[in-house]
């Protein structure tokens, strides 16, 4: 059943959605009406459940995942206004590029601007790892929501000690909801050992959101580990469309853009 949702509706009215994420939404990223994944995977999400969202890239799966995990994370008792040594992840986003890390890092720091003490964190490979843990100690301190990539985030969680005198991994293991994104192609790039680590490193109590355009038996084994057997499917793929890894819906555009204009140029369109 697609709920109220199937056809997509208004975030305005999604039940429960925090007042701080419905300005975010509608005041900075400029989205009245939600699509149908961002609907129905907001009300499964709800329950508490594990979710496995089936979604082609380009269908707002971003906001998709990222609204119901932050919500999840407040209600669980996650207080993003906690300073130093208390700072810790509500929110760990697994992704399998530094692109796509990119652009969900630009979408989660809008979400968290509008939200008190919440603050939004990338890493990812081909970066100074000494570069990351900087950003971390300073400001803020550690983010609440943390977006990485599965090599760059296992090194750290093997190594890295904050300036707190916390390992990372201490950082990360409190994290409310683990979000898996295009699990396919995180098992494709060769990451499942690298999944299956960061797993190890996480509070079993967590809830989990895993999305994944195809549900190949390896992405069904990741699932078998990640998540509790009573989880929730939403699915706005049909097996029978062609364009099941790029939606074909979606219509191609680009610009050319100065570099410093990068970042709100992805979270106008996200």
């Amino acid at each position: 059943g697609g709920g109220a949702y199937a056809k997509g509706g208004r975030f305005a009215d999604l039940p429960g959605l925090h007042p701080s994420s419905l300005r975010a939404v509608t005041a900075v990223l400029g989205h009245d009406t939600a699509t149908e994944i961002q609907g129905r995977t907001f009300e499964a999400a709800s329950s508490g459940r594990d979710v496995l969202g089936r979604a082609r890239t380009g269908t707002g799966k971003t906001l998709a995942f990222l609204l119901p995990a932050i919500e999840s994370a407040l209600r669980s008792g996650y207080d993003p206004g906690r300073r130093g040594r208390d700072r810790e992840v509500g929110v760990l986003v697994v992704s399998p590029t530094r692109e796509l890390a990119n652009q969900i890092h630009a979408v989660a720091s809008a979400i968290a601007s509008c939200h008190e003490g919440m603050t939004a964190g990338v890493v990812y490979g081909g970066t100074s790892k000494n570069e990351d843990l900087r950003r971390m100690n300073r400001g803020a301190g550690f983010p609440s929501i943390l977006v990485a990539t599965p090599g760059r985030l296992n090194d750290h969680l093997s190594t890295s000690v904050l300036s707190d005198g916390r390992t990372f991994s201490d950082a990360v293991r409190t994290a409310r909801v683990l979000v898996l994104d295009e699990t396919d192609r995180l098992l494709d790039m060769g990451f499942r050992k690298e999944v299956f680590r960061i797993i190890r490193h996480l509070n079993p109590d967590r809830q989990t959101l895993l999305f994944s355009a195809t549900v190949p038996p390896d992405v069904r084994e990741v699932m078998a580990r990640t998540m509790k057997p009573d989880h929730l499917t939403v699915d706005c793929v049909s097996d029978l469309d062609p364009a099941t890894h790029t939606n074909s819906q979606v219509e191609q555009r680009h610009a050319i853009l100065p570099s410093d204009r990068h970042v709100s140029a992805v979270v106008a369109v996200l």
